[in-house]
């Protein structure tokens, strides 16, 4: 199998193709349903940091799943085809770190903002993500 480049498209065996994909557009359906509960129920639950932080870690475990996956499938060659996908694992980072502080200090009006905002970077570069392979 060759590696994606430009545009990502894959090449190699049609049969082991169409399986890649159908199995990346059944986990990309699956993790949109993480991140719409984990938008949902971090507003609701915001004070409460133990359920905030067990839907986070929940969702963002699918989250990273899927980023190996693609990661195996394009290898050096994911930046070029999904630059988004860098991006969400850079922001799930960040998001690990402010629940940590959450954990150690407390809720604070900073932190919950600092929380809600990489929370919204990631359901931008995820919408993102999901119109490119939505296309393919």
């Amino acid at each position: 199998m060759e590696l994606p480049f430009g545009r990502g498209l894959l090449r190699g065996n049609p049969k082991e193709m169409e399986k890649i994909i159908k199995n990346i557009q059944k986990e990309y359906k699956k993790i949109d349903k993480y991140i719409g509960k984990l938008l949902n129920e971090s507003k609701k639950n915001s004070w409460n940091i133990d359920k905030l932080e067990k839907i986070t870690k929940d969702s963002l475990k699918e989250l990273n799943k899927y980023i190996k996956l693609m990661g195996n499938l394009y290898g050096i060659n994911l930046n070029r085809a999904y630059p988004e996908i860098i991006q969400l694992g850079k922001h799930m980072g960040n998001l690990y770190k402010i629940l940590e502080e959450i954990r150690k200090k407390g809720l604070s009006m900073n932190l919950g903002k600092g929380y809600l905002a990489i929370l919204k970077e990631i359901d931008k570069f995820w919408k993102m993500h999901k119109h490119k392979i939505s296309r393919k």
